[in-house]
Formats: C-alpha cells, structure tokens, sequence
C-alpha cells in the first residue's frame, strides 16, 4: 500500500499546526504588552478623575467628572480583562493565596460603580451569610475582578431596581470555607434558550439589545 500522500498530509497538518501556536503566542505577546502600556496612562486618569472629585465644582462639572470616570473604569477593566486573557492562554496567569479582609473587595466594588449609583434609580445591595469569616485567605484580585464583572453587566442591562450581590456559607471546617457568590438583578433577564450559549466564545446576546444597553 502506497501510503506517500498520507504521509504528505500528516506532515502538512503537523506544519499548520506549529505555524498556528506560533501566531497565538505571537498575538498572545502583543495583547500582554499593549495592555501593559494602555493600563499606566488609565491608571492615571482614573486617579486624577477621583482627585478632581475632590475639589470644589459645580453641579455640571461634578457630571462630567463622574460620566468620565465612569467611562474610565469601564476601559480599564476591558484592559485588565484582555491581559488576563493573554496570560491565560500563554498559561501563566498564577491564582494567588493571600490573607485578605472580604469587606474590602466588597468596599472596592461598591466605590467603583458609585457613579452608576447616582445616574440611575438603582440600589446595590450586599448580603453576607452570619457564618461567612471576615478574614479570608485566596485571591482577592481574581474574586473582584469576577464579581466586577457580574455587577457592571448587572447594570448595564437594569434601568430601575436592585443589583444584589449574595455570598452564602456552603462548608466550613478548620482550614476551609467554601462561599458560593452570586449577582442578581431586576434587569430584562436572558432567555432560557440564549442561556445555553453564554459560555461559547465570543458570544453576545442579541446585538440589537447590548447596542441599547450602552452603558454611559
């Protein structure tokens, strides 16, 4: 049996493949180090943004203000969000073990979207279980980045209501808690059909409705 064409093929298959890791790791390189030079000037217009908050302003500079660091925020965590992306896929993104105070990522969550607070007829909300231990050991970075994630869609889709953050006490033993956190909102929901499609890559429920939903 002749099996030359066979073999001419696995080889071309093998070669494709190489040329294709190689252009991911490539693309991976250039999103980590974009981020990298994108994330310092955002650092600092987010921290000036809440410096000029600080200062004596009229009613209509304060809105400005606060539709720019809201929109400042946003962009930040988009880049936040692509550079862990890029780690992950390079399989360096490492998942800390850290004492940290809950309430703290709970504080940072809260002070971010303050200003969506004030823009819409929304309250957030936190509901912590008693037995849920103050003190915590894990990645907090990771969690708030998560949890961020949640509420910002939370309420970019909910124009009046409630967003509610709940963590509830699934175990507990000497050396281990295990937390279960959940976001909900009064938002228009998903339907159960697009439901099923959340976690394929790259998808969005229906276009028409995320461009209504712009968030300012």
């Amino acid at each position: 049996m002749d099996i030359t064409e066979r073999k001419k093929n696995e080889l071309l298959l093998k070669e494709a493949k190489l040329e294709a890791e190689e252009a991911s790791r490539f693309k991976s390189d250039f999103l980590a180090n974009m981020s990298h030079d994108i994330r310092t000037p955002m650092n600092a217009i987010v921290g000036l943004g809440h410096l000029a908050l600080q200062t004596k302003l009229d009613e209509k500079q304060r809105d400005y203000l606060l539709k720019i660091n809201s929109a400042s925020d946003t962009l930040l965590m988009l880049v936040n969000d692509i550079l862990d992306f890029s780690k992950i896929e390079a399989g360096k993104l490492p998942i800390e073990k850290i004492p940290f105070k809950l309430d703290d990522v709970l504080e940072n969550i809260s002070n971010l979207f303050q200003s969506k607070l004030h823009e819409k007829n929304i309250e957030l909300i936190f509901k912590v279980d008693k037995g849920v231990p103050p003190m915590l050991v894990g990645d907090a970075l990771r969690l708030e980045q998560v949890l961020t994630n949640l509420v910002s869609n939370a309420f970019k889709f909910t124009q009046v209501g409630e967003v509610v953050i709940s963590i509830k006490m699934l175990a507990l033993d000497e050396s281990k808690v295990s937390l279960a956190f959940s976001v909900r909102d009064t938002g228009i929901g998903i339907e159960a059909k697009q439901q099923e499609k959340l976690f394929e890559s790259f998808y969005q429920v229906k276009s028409s409705i995320s461009r209504h939903f712009i968030p300012t």
